[in-house]
């Protein structure tokens, strides 16, 4: 009896740990990157949707719950904030992995989705070259300039122009690419609406009626909340 109590229990860790290794791993749904040239520097904005489809929480110190590729000029003031499933939006850490540029987040990724939004200036002057790396396969990476800026190069395929804000939407078919950034913003005329942030599409999210941006809009919901925040990171020294 002892004997079979003993098998039984070593059956249901069997099963226990297949299971944990059966869950997948989280992945990026999402990404958008988001660049709006100023006078003397470009602000980017990068946001990823990290989905957990596993029923419990994963952690990975190594590797981390995300990386992200920062150019040279940008990690001085690269901040990081994180938005759990239902949760509000936190202050995180961006640490210098071995790799020339890249970062990464050490975070506790709970069952569901977790929204990173990553933020930083560097030097600029229009018209010129921003370069960008995806450093995670899978999911769909969008490119968005704000009205009066287009973007090309290769590997830049253009979707639209969002209706209401005039944002111009770009897909990134390319793990590296080289987008050339031309004009400035468009400065809103004298007591007419300010379209330098996202914020004024966001109803048209709910209703569904620009489908295609959709998703992308909804992560980048905070608009620019983090573009002009100039806190330096922890973990870039």
């Amino acid at each position: 009896m002892t004997r079979t109590y003993v098998v039984v229990l070593v059956l249901s860790g069997a099963i226990a740990l297949w299971g944990a290794s059966a869950a997948p791993a989280p992945r990026v749904s999402q990404h958008m990157v988001l660049l709006q040239p100023m006078e003397d520097q470009l602000v980017v904005r990068e946001s990823l949707i990290v989905t957990n489809a596993g029923a419990s929480e994963f952690r990975d110190p190594v590797q981390g719950a995300v990386r992200i590729f920062v150019p040279a000029g940008g990690a001085e003031t690269l901040g990081v904030s994180v938005i759990p499933p239902g949760g509000s939006p936190t202050e995180q850490k961006a640490v210098r992995t071995g790799q020339a540029g890249v970062y990464k987040v050490d975070y506790a990724l709970p069952p569901g989705d977790t929204r990173f939004d990553f933020s930083y200036s560097a030097p600029f002057k229009a018209p010129g070259p921003f370069a960008g790396r995806i450093l995670h396969s899978g999911g769909t990476v969008n490119l968005v300039v704000p009205p009066g800026v287009t973007a090309s190069g290769e590997g830049i395929e253009f979707l639209g122009v969002e209706p209401r804000s005039q944002f111009n939407i770009y897909s990134v078919k390319t793990a590296s690419y080289t987008v050339q950034l031309q004009g400035a913003p468009a400065m809103p005329s004298a007591g007419g609406e300010d379209r330098s942030t996202l914020d004024q599409i966001l109803p048209r999210i709910y209703d569904g009626a620009y489908p295609i941006v959709g998703l992308t809009f909804a992560v980048l919901g905070l608009g620019f909340i983090l573009l002009y925040r100039r806190s330096p990171t922890s973990g870039s020294s």
